[in-house]
């Protein structure tokens, strides 16, 4: 894992953008209990000024007991809180 997190680290640090104007994004993206959180703490203790945004912060659902009472139909359009994670977003 040190091998890929150097690379990881080197990579987002060259990278065009770390010089503009506007933050670079990095979205980590896998199946549950991958280690995106896991990688994602470890890439910023390499990056300096990273802020991290954990996905689940979003989650539309207040607890599961409301979650398995909606239709899938709901649960599709609620699954992520959008008016909430917009502004931290923009």
């Amino acid at each position: 894992m040190p091998d890929v997190l150097h690379a990881l680290t080197s990579s987002i640090r060259a990278h065009p953008a770390r010089g503009g104007a506007r933050p670079l994004l990095v979205a980590l993206d896998g199946r549950s209990g991958a280690g995106k959180s896991t990688l994602a703490a470890q890439l910023a203790t390499h990056l300096p000024n990273c802020t991290v945004l954990e996905g689940d912060t979003f989650y539309g659902a207040p607890n599961l007991e409301v979650w398995v009472a909606l239709s899938i139909e709901t649960r599709t359009g609620c699954v992520i809180d959008w008016a909430r994670q917009r502004p931290v977003l923009m």
